[in-house]
Order: C-alpha cells, then structure tokens, then sequence
C-alpha cells in the first residue's frame, strides 16, 4: 500500500540544553536537510554554491552548467598532447630552415640574429640581400634643386646614393667632400710604355676605396672580399701628353678585376686594387713624347650581396 505523504521542507525543532536565566543554549534539529540549510564555513550554503550544477556530462559539446567526466578530461588532455607534438615539430622545422636566426623588433626596426650573435637590421623592401652605393655625376642647371653635391639614403638604409652636378659651383673648393666614405687611390703602374717618339707614357691604375664602418656601421664587421661587386657605369679616360695635350685616342679601357681586392672587417675598408687604362696612342703630329693617362670615373655602383 502506498503511503501518501508530504515532504516538509525546512522544518526543525529546538531543544534546550541549558535553562541557565539569561543565557539559555539550544539544540537546533532538521527533519529534512535542505540544500538552504547545509551551511559552509565561508557562510554560503550548498544552494549558493551549486545551485546552478546541471550534473556530469561526457559530451565536449554540452552546455554551461555541467561537470566533464573523466573520459571527456582524458580525450581532451590527449588531443592537447598531439597539438602541442604537432607544433612543436612545425616550429623544429622552421628553426632549422632558419639556421637558429632569431628575430625581434624595437623602436628603431626589425633585427635579425645569427649565429655571430650581431644584429643586423632588416629591410623594408627592394632586391633582398643586396645594399648599394652608388656614384653618379650629372650636369644640370637646375643648380638650385640640384647642387654640387648630394647624398640620399633610401628609407630601409640600403642604398646610398652619391650625386654630383658638375655644371653647379664648388663653393667648399673639395673635390669630394665624401672622402671619409669613398675615395680613389690612384697609383702609377709597375712600367711605362714608349710612344713613338720615344717618350714614356705612364699608366695610373686607380684603385676605389670604401669605408663601409662609415656607411653600415652595424653590418661591416660580417662581410668578407666575397660579398662586394664593383662596377663602372660611366668612364672616360683622362690624358696628357707633353706640354699641349695631343693625346687624341685611347682605344682601350678596361675595369677592375673584381678578384683582385681587399677587405679589412675590423676596419671596414675595402680596396679593389686594379681598375686601370691602357693607351695605344694616336699622335697629333707636333712631336710632342711622354705624358700619362688616368682614368676618370663618373658613375660607378658597389653592390654588397649578403
């Protein structure tokens, strides 16, 4: 036979346990526990604190409110294994196709490390690798938008540019006032050749000079003889010839030999040691012997290839 009965809910009753006047103590009894009533020490009771706990569930896609069962913590814990495996090989191989590079940024760009632990700054576009320095002379009359000398660097700082307008005045009376930058040695040639007449003709060998500690002073220190190539643009041979200049022809010019130069990376200076002009001589006819040829240089450009 069923019984038929009601619930009560928060129901007690209080027994006294000390009838002392004035400070009687009590007995408090429940009939029922209720969540309301089972009290925590922080002063919360159970309803408090779980009152919104749905139960447990084993479905990683199931609403707020429930408790994730052991199996669902262990799928879990192994899918984060084989993520974290995967990404650890991808960022193992990314390392060693960078050759342990290390990159990060300040307030004054974007900096790689290699192995040489030396920041090297990196560009913002352009032939990647590749700084240039380039020597240019031009004649315009626009003197005011274009003076005697001007330098520019491009905004990532890999190309310089030299210009000089030879049709605006020298007002400094200096031949380049770059000289701590760039500069032409020029030396007399091991030997003369004899011209008809039997005077001696001299040839100059002019050999370009860079001080790259001035013009990349974070980079210099890592390149070596193989990372330069040195070219002319434009060139003209330069001649003298007994006291009225009759030197008509020179039929041969010829650039540097781009094996044949020097670098020094504690100092920065480079020296490519030959570019020279040879002479086979076209006389006037005023008998006029002896005399020397250079070569002029009005463009040139140094590419470093990193």
């Amino acid at each position: 036979m069923a019984i038929n009965e009601t619930i009560l809910k928060n129901r007690k009753y209080r027994h006294c346990i000390d009838n002392t006047p004035g400070n009687k103590k009590w007995n408090r009894y429940s009939f029922w526990t209720h969540a309301s009533d089972v009290e925590f020490n922080d002063g919360k009771n159970l309803q408090d604190k779980l009152g919104t706990f749905k139960g447990v569930t084993t479905n990683e896609n199931q609403t707020a409110g429930y408790a994730a069962d052991v199996t669902l913590v262990k799928s879990i814990k192994n899918s984060l294994a084989q993520l974290i495996t995967s990404l650890t090989n991808l960022v193992n191989g990314i390392n060693s196709r960078l050759g342990g590079l290390r990159f990060y940024e300040d307030s004054n760009g974007k900096w790689v490390v290699g192995a040489d632990s030396v920041p090297k700054k990196l560009g913002s576009g352009g032939l990647e690798g590749v700084k240039k320095i380039i020597y240019q002379e031009i004649q315009n009359n626009d003197t005011a938008a274009y003076p005697r000398f001007t330098k520019t660097i491009s905004p990532d700082g890999n190309i310089i540019t030299y210009t000089i307008n030879k049709l605006a005045p020298n007002n400094t009376g200096i031949s380049n006032p770059y000289k701590n930058e760039f500069d032409t040695e020029y030396d007399l040639a091991k030997g003369s050749v004899q011209d008809w007449a039997g005077g001696w003709v001299n040839h100059y060998i002019c050999a370009p000079v860079f001080f790259l500690n001035k013009l990349f002073p974070n980079d210099y220190q890592n390149w070596t003889k193989d990372n330069f190539l040195y070219f002319f643009t434009d060139w003209n041979p330069r001649c003298q010839h007994g006291s009225s200049n009759n030197l008509s022809i020179v039929e041969d010019k010829q650039q540097c030999n781009l094996l044949d130069r020097t670098y020094d990376p504690s100092t920065g200076k480079l020296r490519f040691n030959r570019a020279w002009a040879y002479a086979h001589e076209d006389e006037s006819g005023d008998n006029e012997t002896g005399g020397d040829i250079r070569i002029a240089i009005r463009g040139w450009e140094l590419w470093i290839i990193e």
